[in-house]
């Protein structure tokens, strides 16, 4: 399973993985900001505050081209990222809030 959660900000991609991993509690799992502030030991907002957002953008493109190297992921990326760097053989599921008025 090679499968990407993609939506605007604030739609609910975090609550889906979570879920996700209920579901199918083998496939590793990963939120795309929290693997970069593992990796590089800073915060999301202060990457983007001290290095800008082209810094951010490269060391978001980086690793999501690291994990899915892996046979079998499941990964939510921020609003701001580019489906063009998924590749076609991953399951892309946009996530949308519906507003009822």
């Amino acid at each position: 399973m090679k499968r990407v959660f993609i939506g605007h900000r604030g739609v609910g991609k975090s609550s889906l993985l979570h879920r996700h991993k209920e579901y199918f509690p083998g496939v590793p799992a990963f939120d795309l900001d929290i693997e970069i502030e593992l990796r590089t030991g800073k915060k999301v907002a202060d990457i983007f505050a001290n290095q800008g957002e082209p810094i951010f953008r490269e060391l978001e493109h980086k690793v999501f081209q690291n994990i899915i190297t892996l046979d079998n992921f499941v990964i939510s990326v921020g609003g701001g990222f580019n489906p063009q760097f998924i590749p076609a053989e991953c399951e892309v599921i946009f996530a949308k809030c519906r507003i009822i008025a």
